[in-house]
């Protein structure tokens, strides 16, 4: 409840009562900071978690990536991401691709946001399309890389508005 509401300092005196800490309670603070724009503390908290013993999930590693998307912090992203698999046997979900979509877009990686689109996990999330649309408008791509995103969105969802508004406002 604290971390929800942004109250990361009683959020934090709660957690540090719990005793025998599963992967639930880590889960939930690790995600109340990255929520709230404190990506370096939840990394820090994610790392005290192994240190622990704690074994992560997928569901840990959604709020890693999204820390490290709100840090800045591509590089870890991508090490995070690869880790999953490498480190612990977990297969990346559509939420985890477009978290990296996302966090690529961000950033104006969109060589990297692009490549992992093609990937079938998420060829077909709407969400994932529209973060790289919204990245090619940010960050100036070419408007062919823009109108190819928003057709894709278009055949997915053919009544969202969204695709139509980001794509014109790349056309100025």
């Amino acid at each position: 409840m604290y971390g929800k509401c942004g109250d990361l300092d009683n959020s934090s005196k709660v957690f540090s009562k719990i005793s025998d800490k599963n992967v639930v309670c880590w889960n939930i603070i690790i995600n109340a900071y990255a929520q709230h724009g404190m990506g370096e503390e939840a990394l820090q908290l994610f790392t005290q978690m192994r240190r622990d013993g704690v074994q992560p999930d997928a569901i840990t590693f959604v709020s890693v990536l999204h820390a490290c998307s709100h840090a800045g912090l591509v590089q870890q992203a991508k090490f995070y991401f690869a880790s999953m698999t490498r480190d612990y046997g977990i297969s990346p979900s559509g939420e985890h691709y477009v978290s990296m979509i996302d966090l690529f877009g961000r950033f104006g990686h969109l060589d990297e946001a692009e490549a992992l689109l093609k990937d079938v996990r998420v060829s077909n999330e709407v969400v994932a399309w529209k973060a790289f649309l919204g990245a090619c408008r940010t960050h100036g791509a070419d408007k062919g890389r823009a109108k190819y995103a928003a057709e894709h969105i278009m055949k997915l969802e053919p009544t969202l508005s969204a695709p139509y508004v980001l794509l014109s406002d790349t056309s100025e």
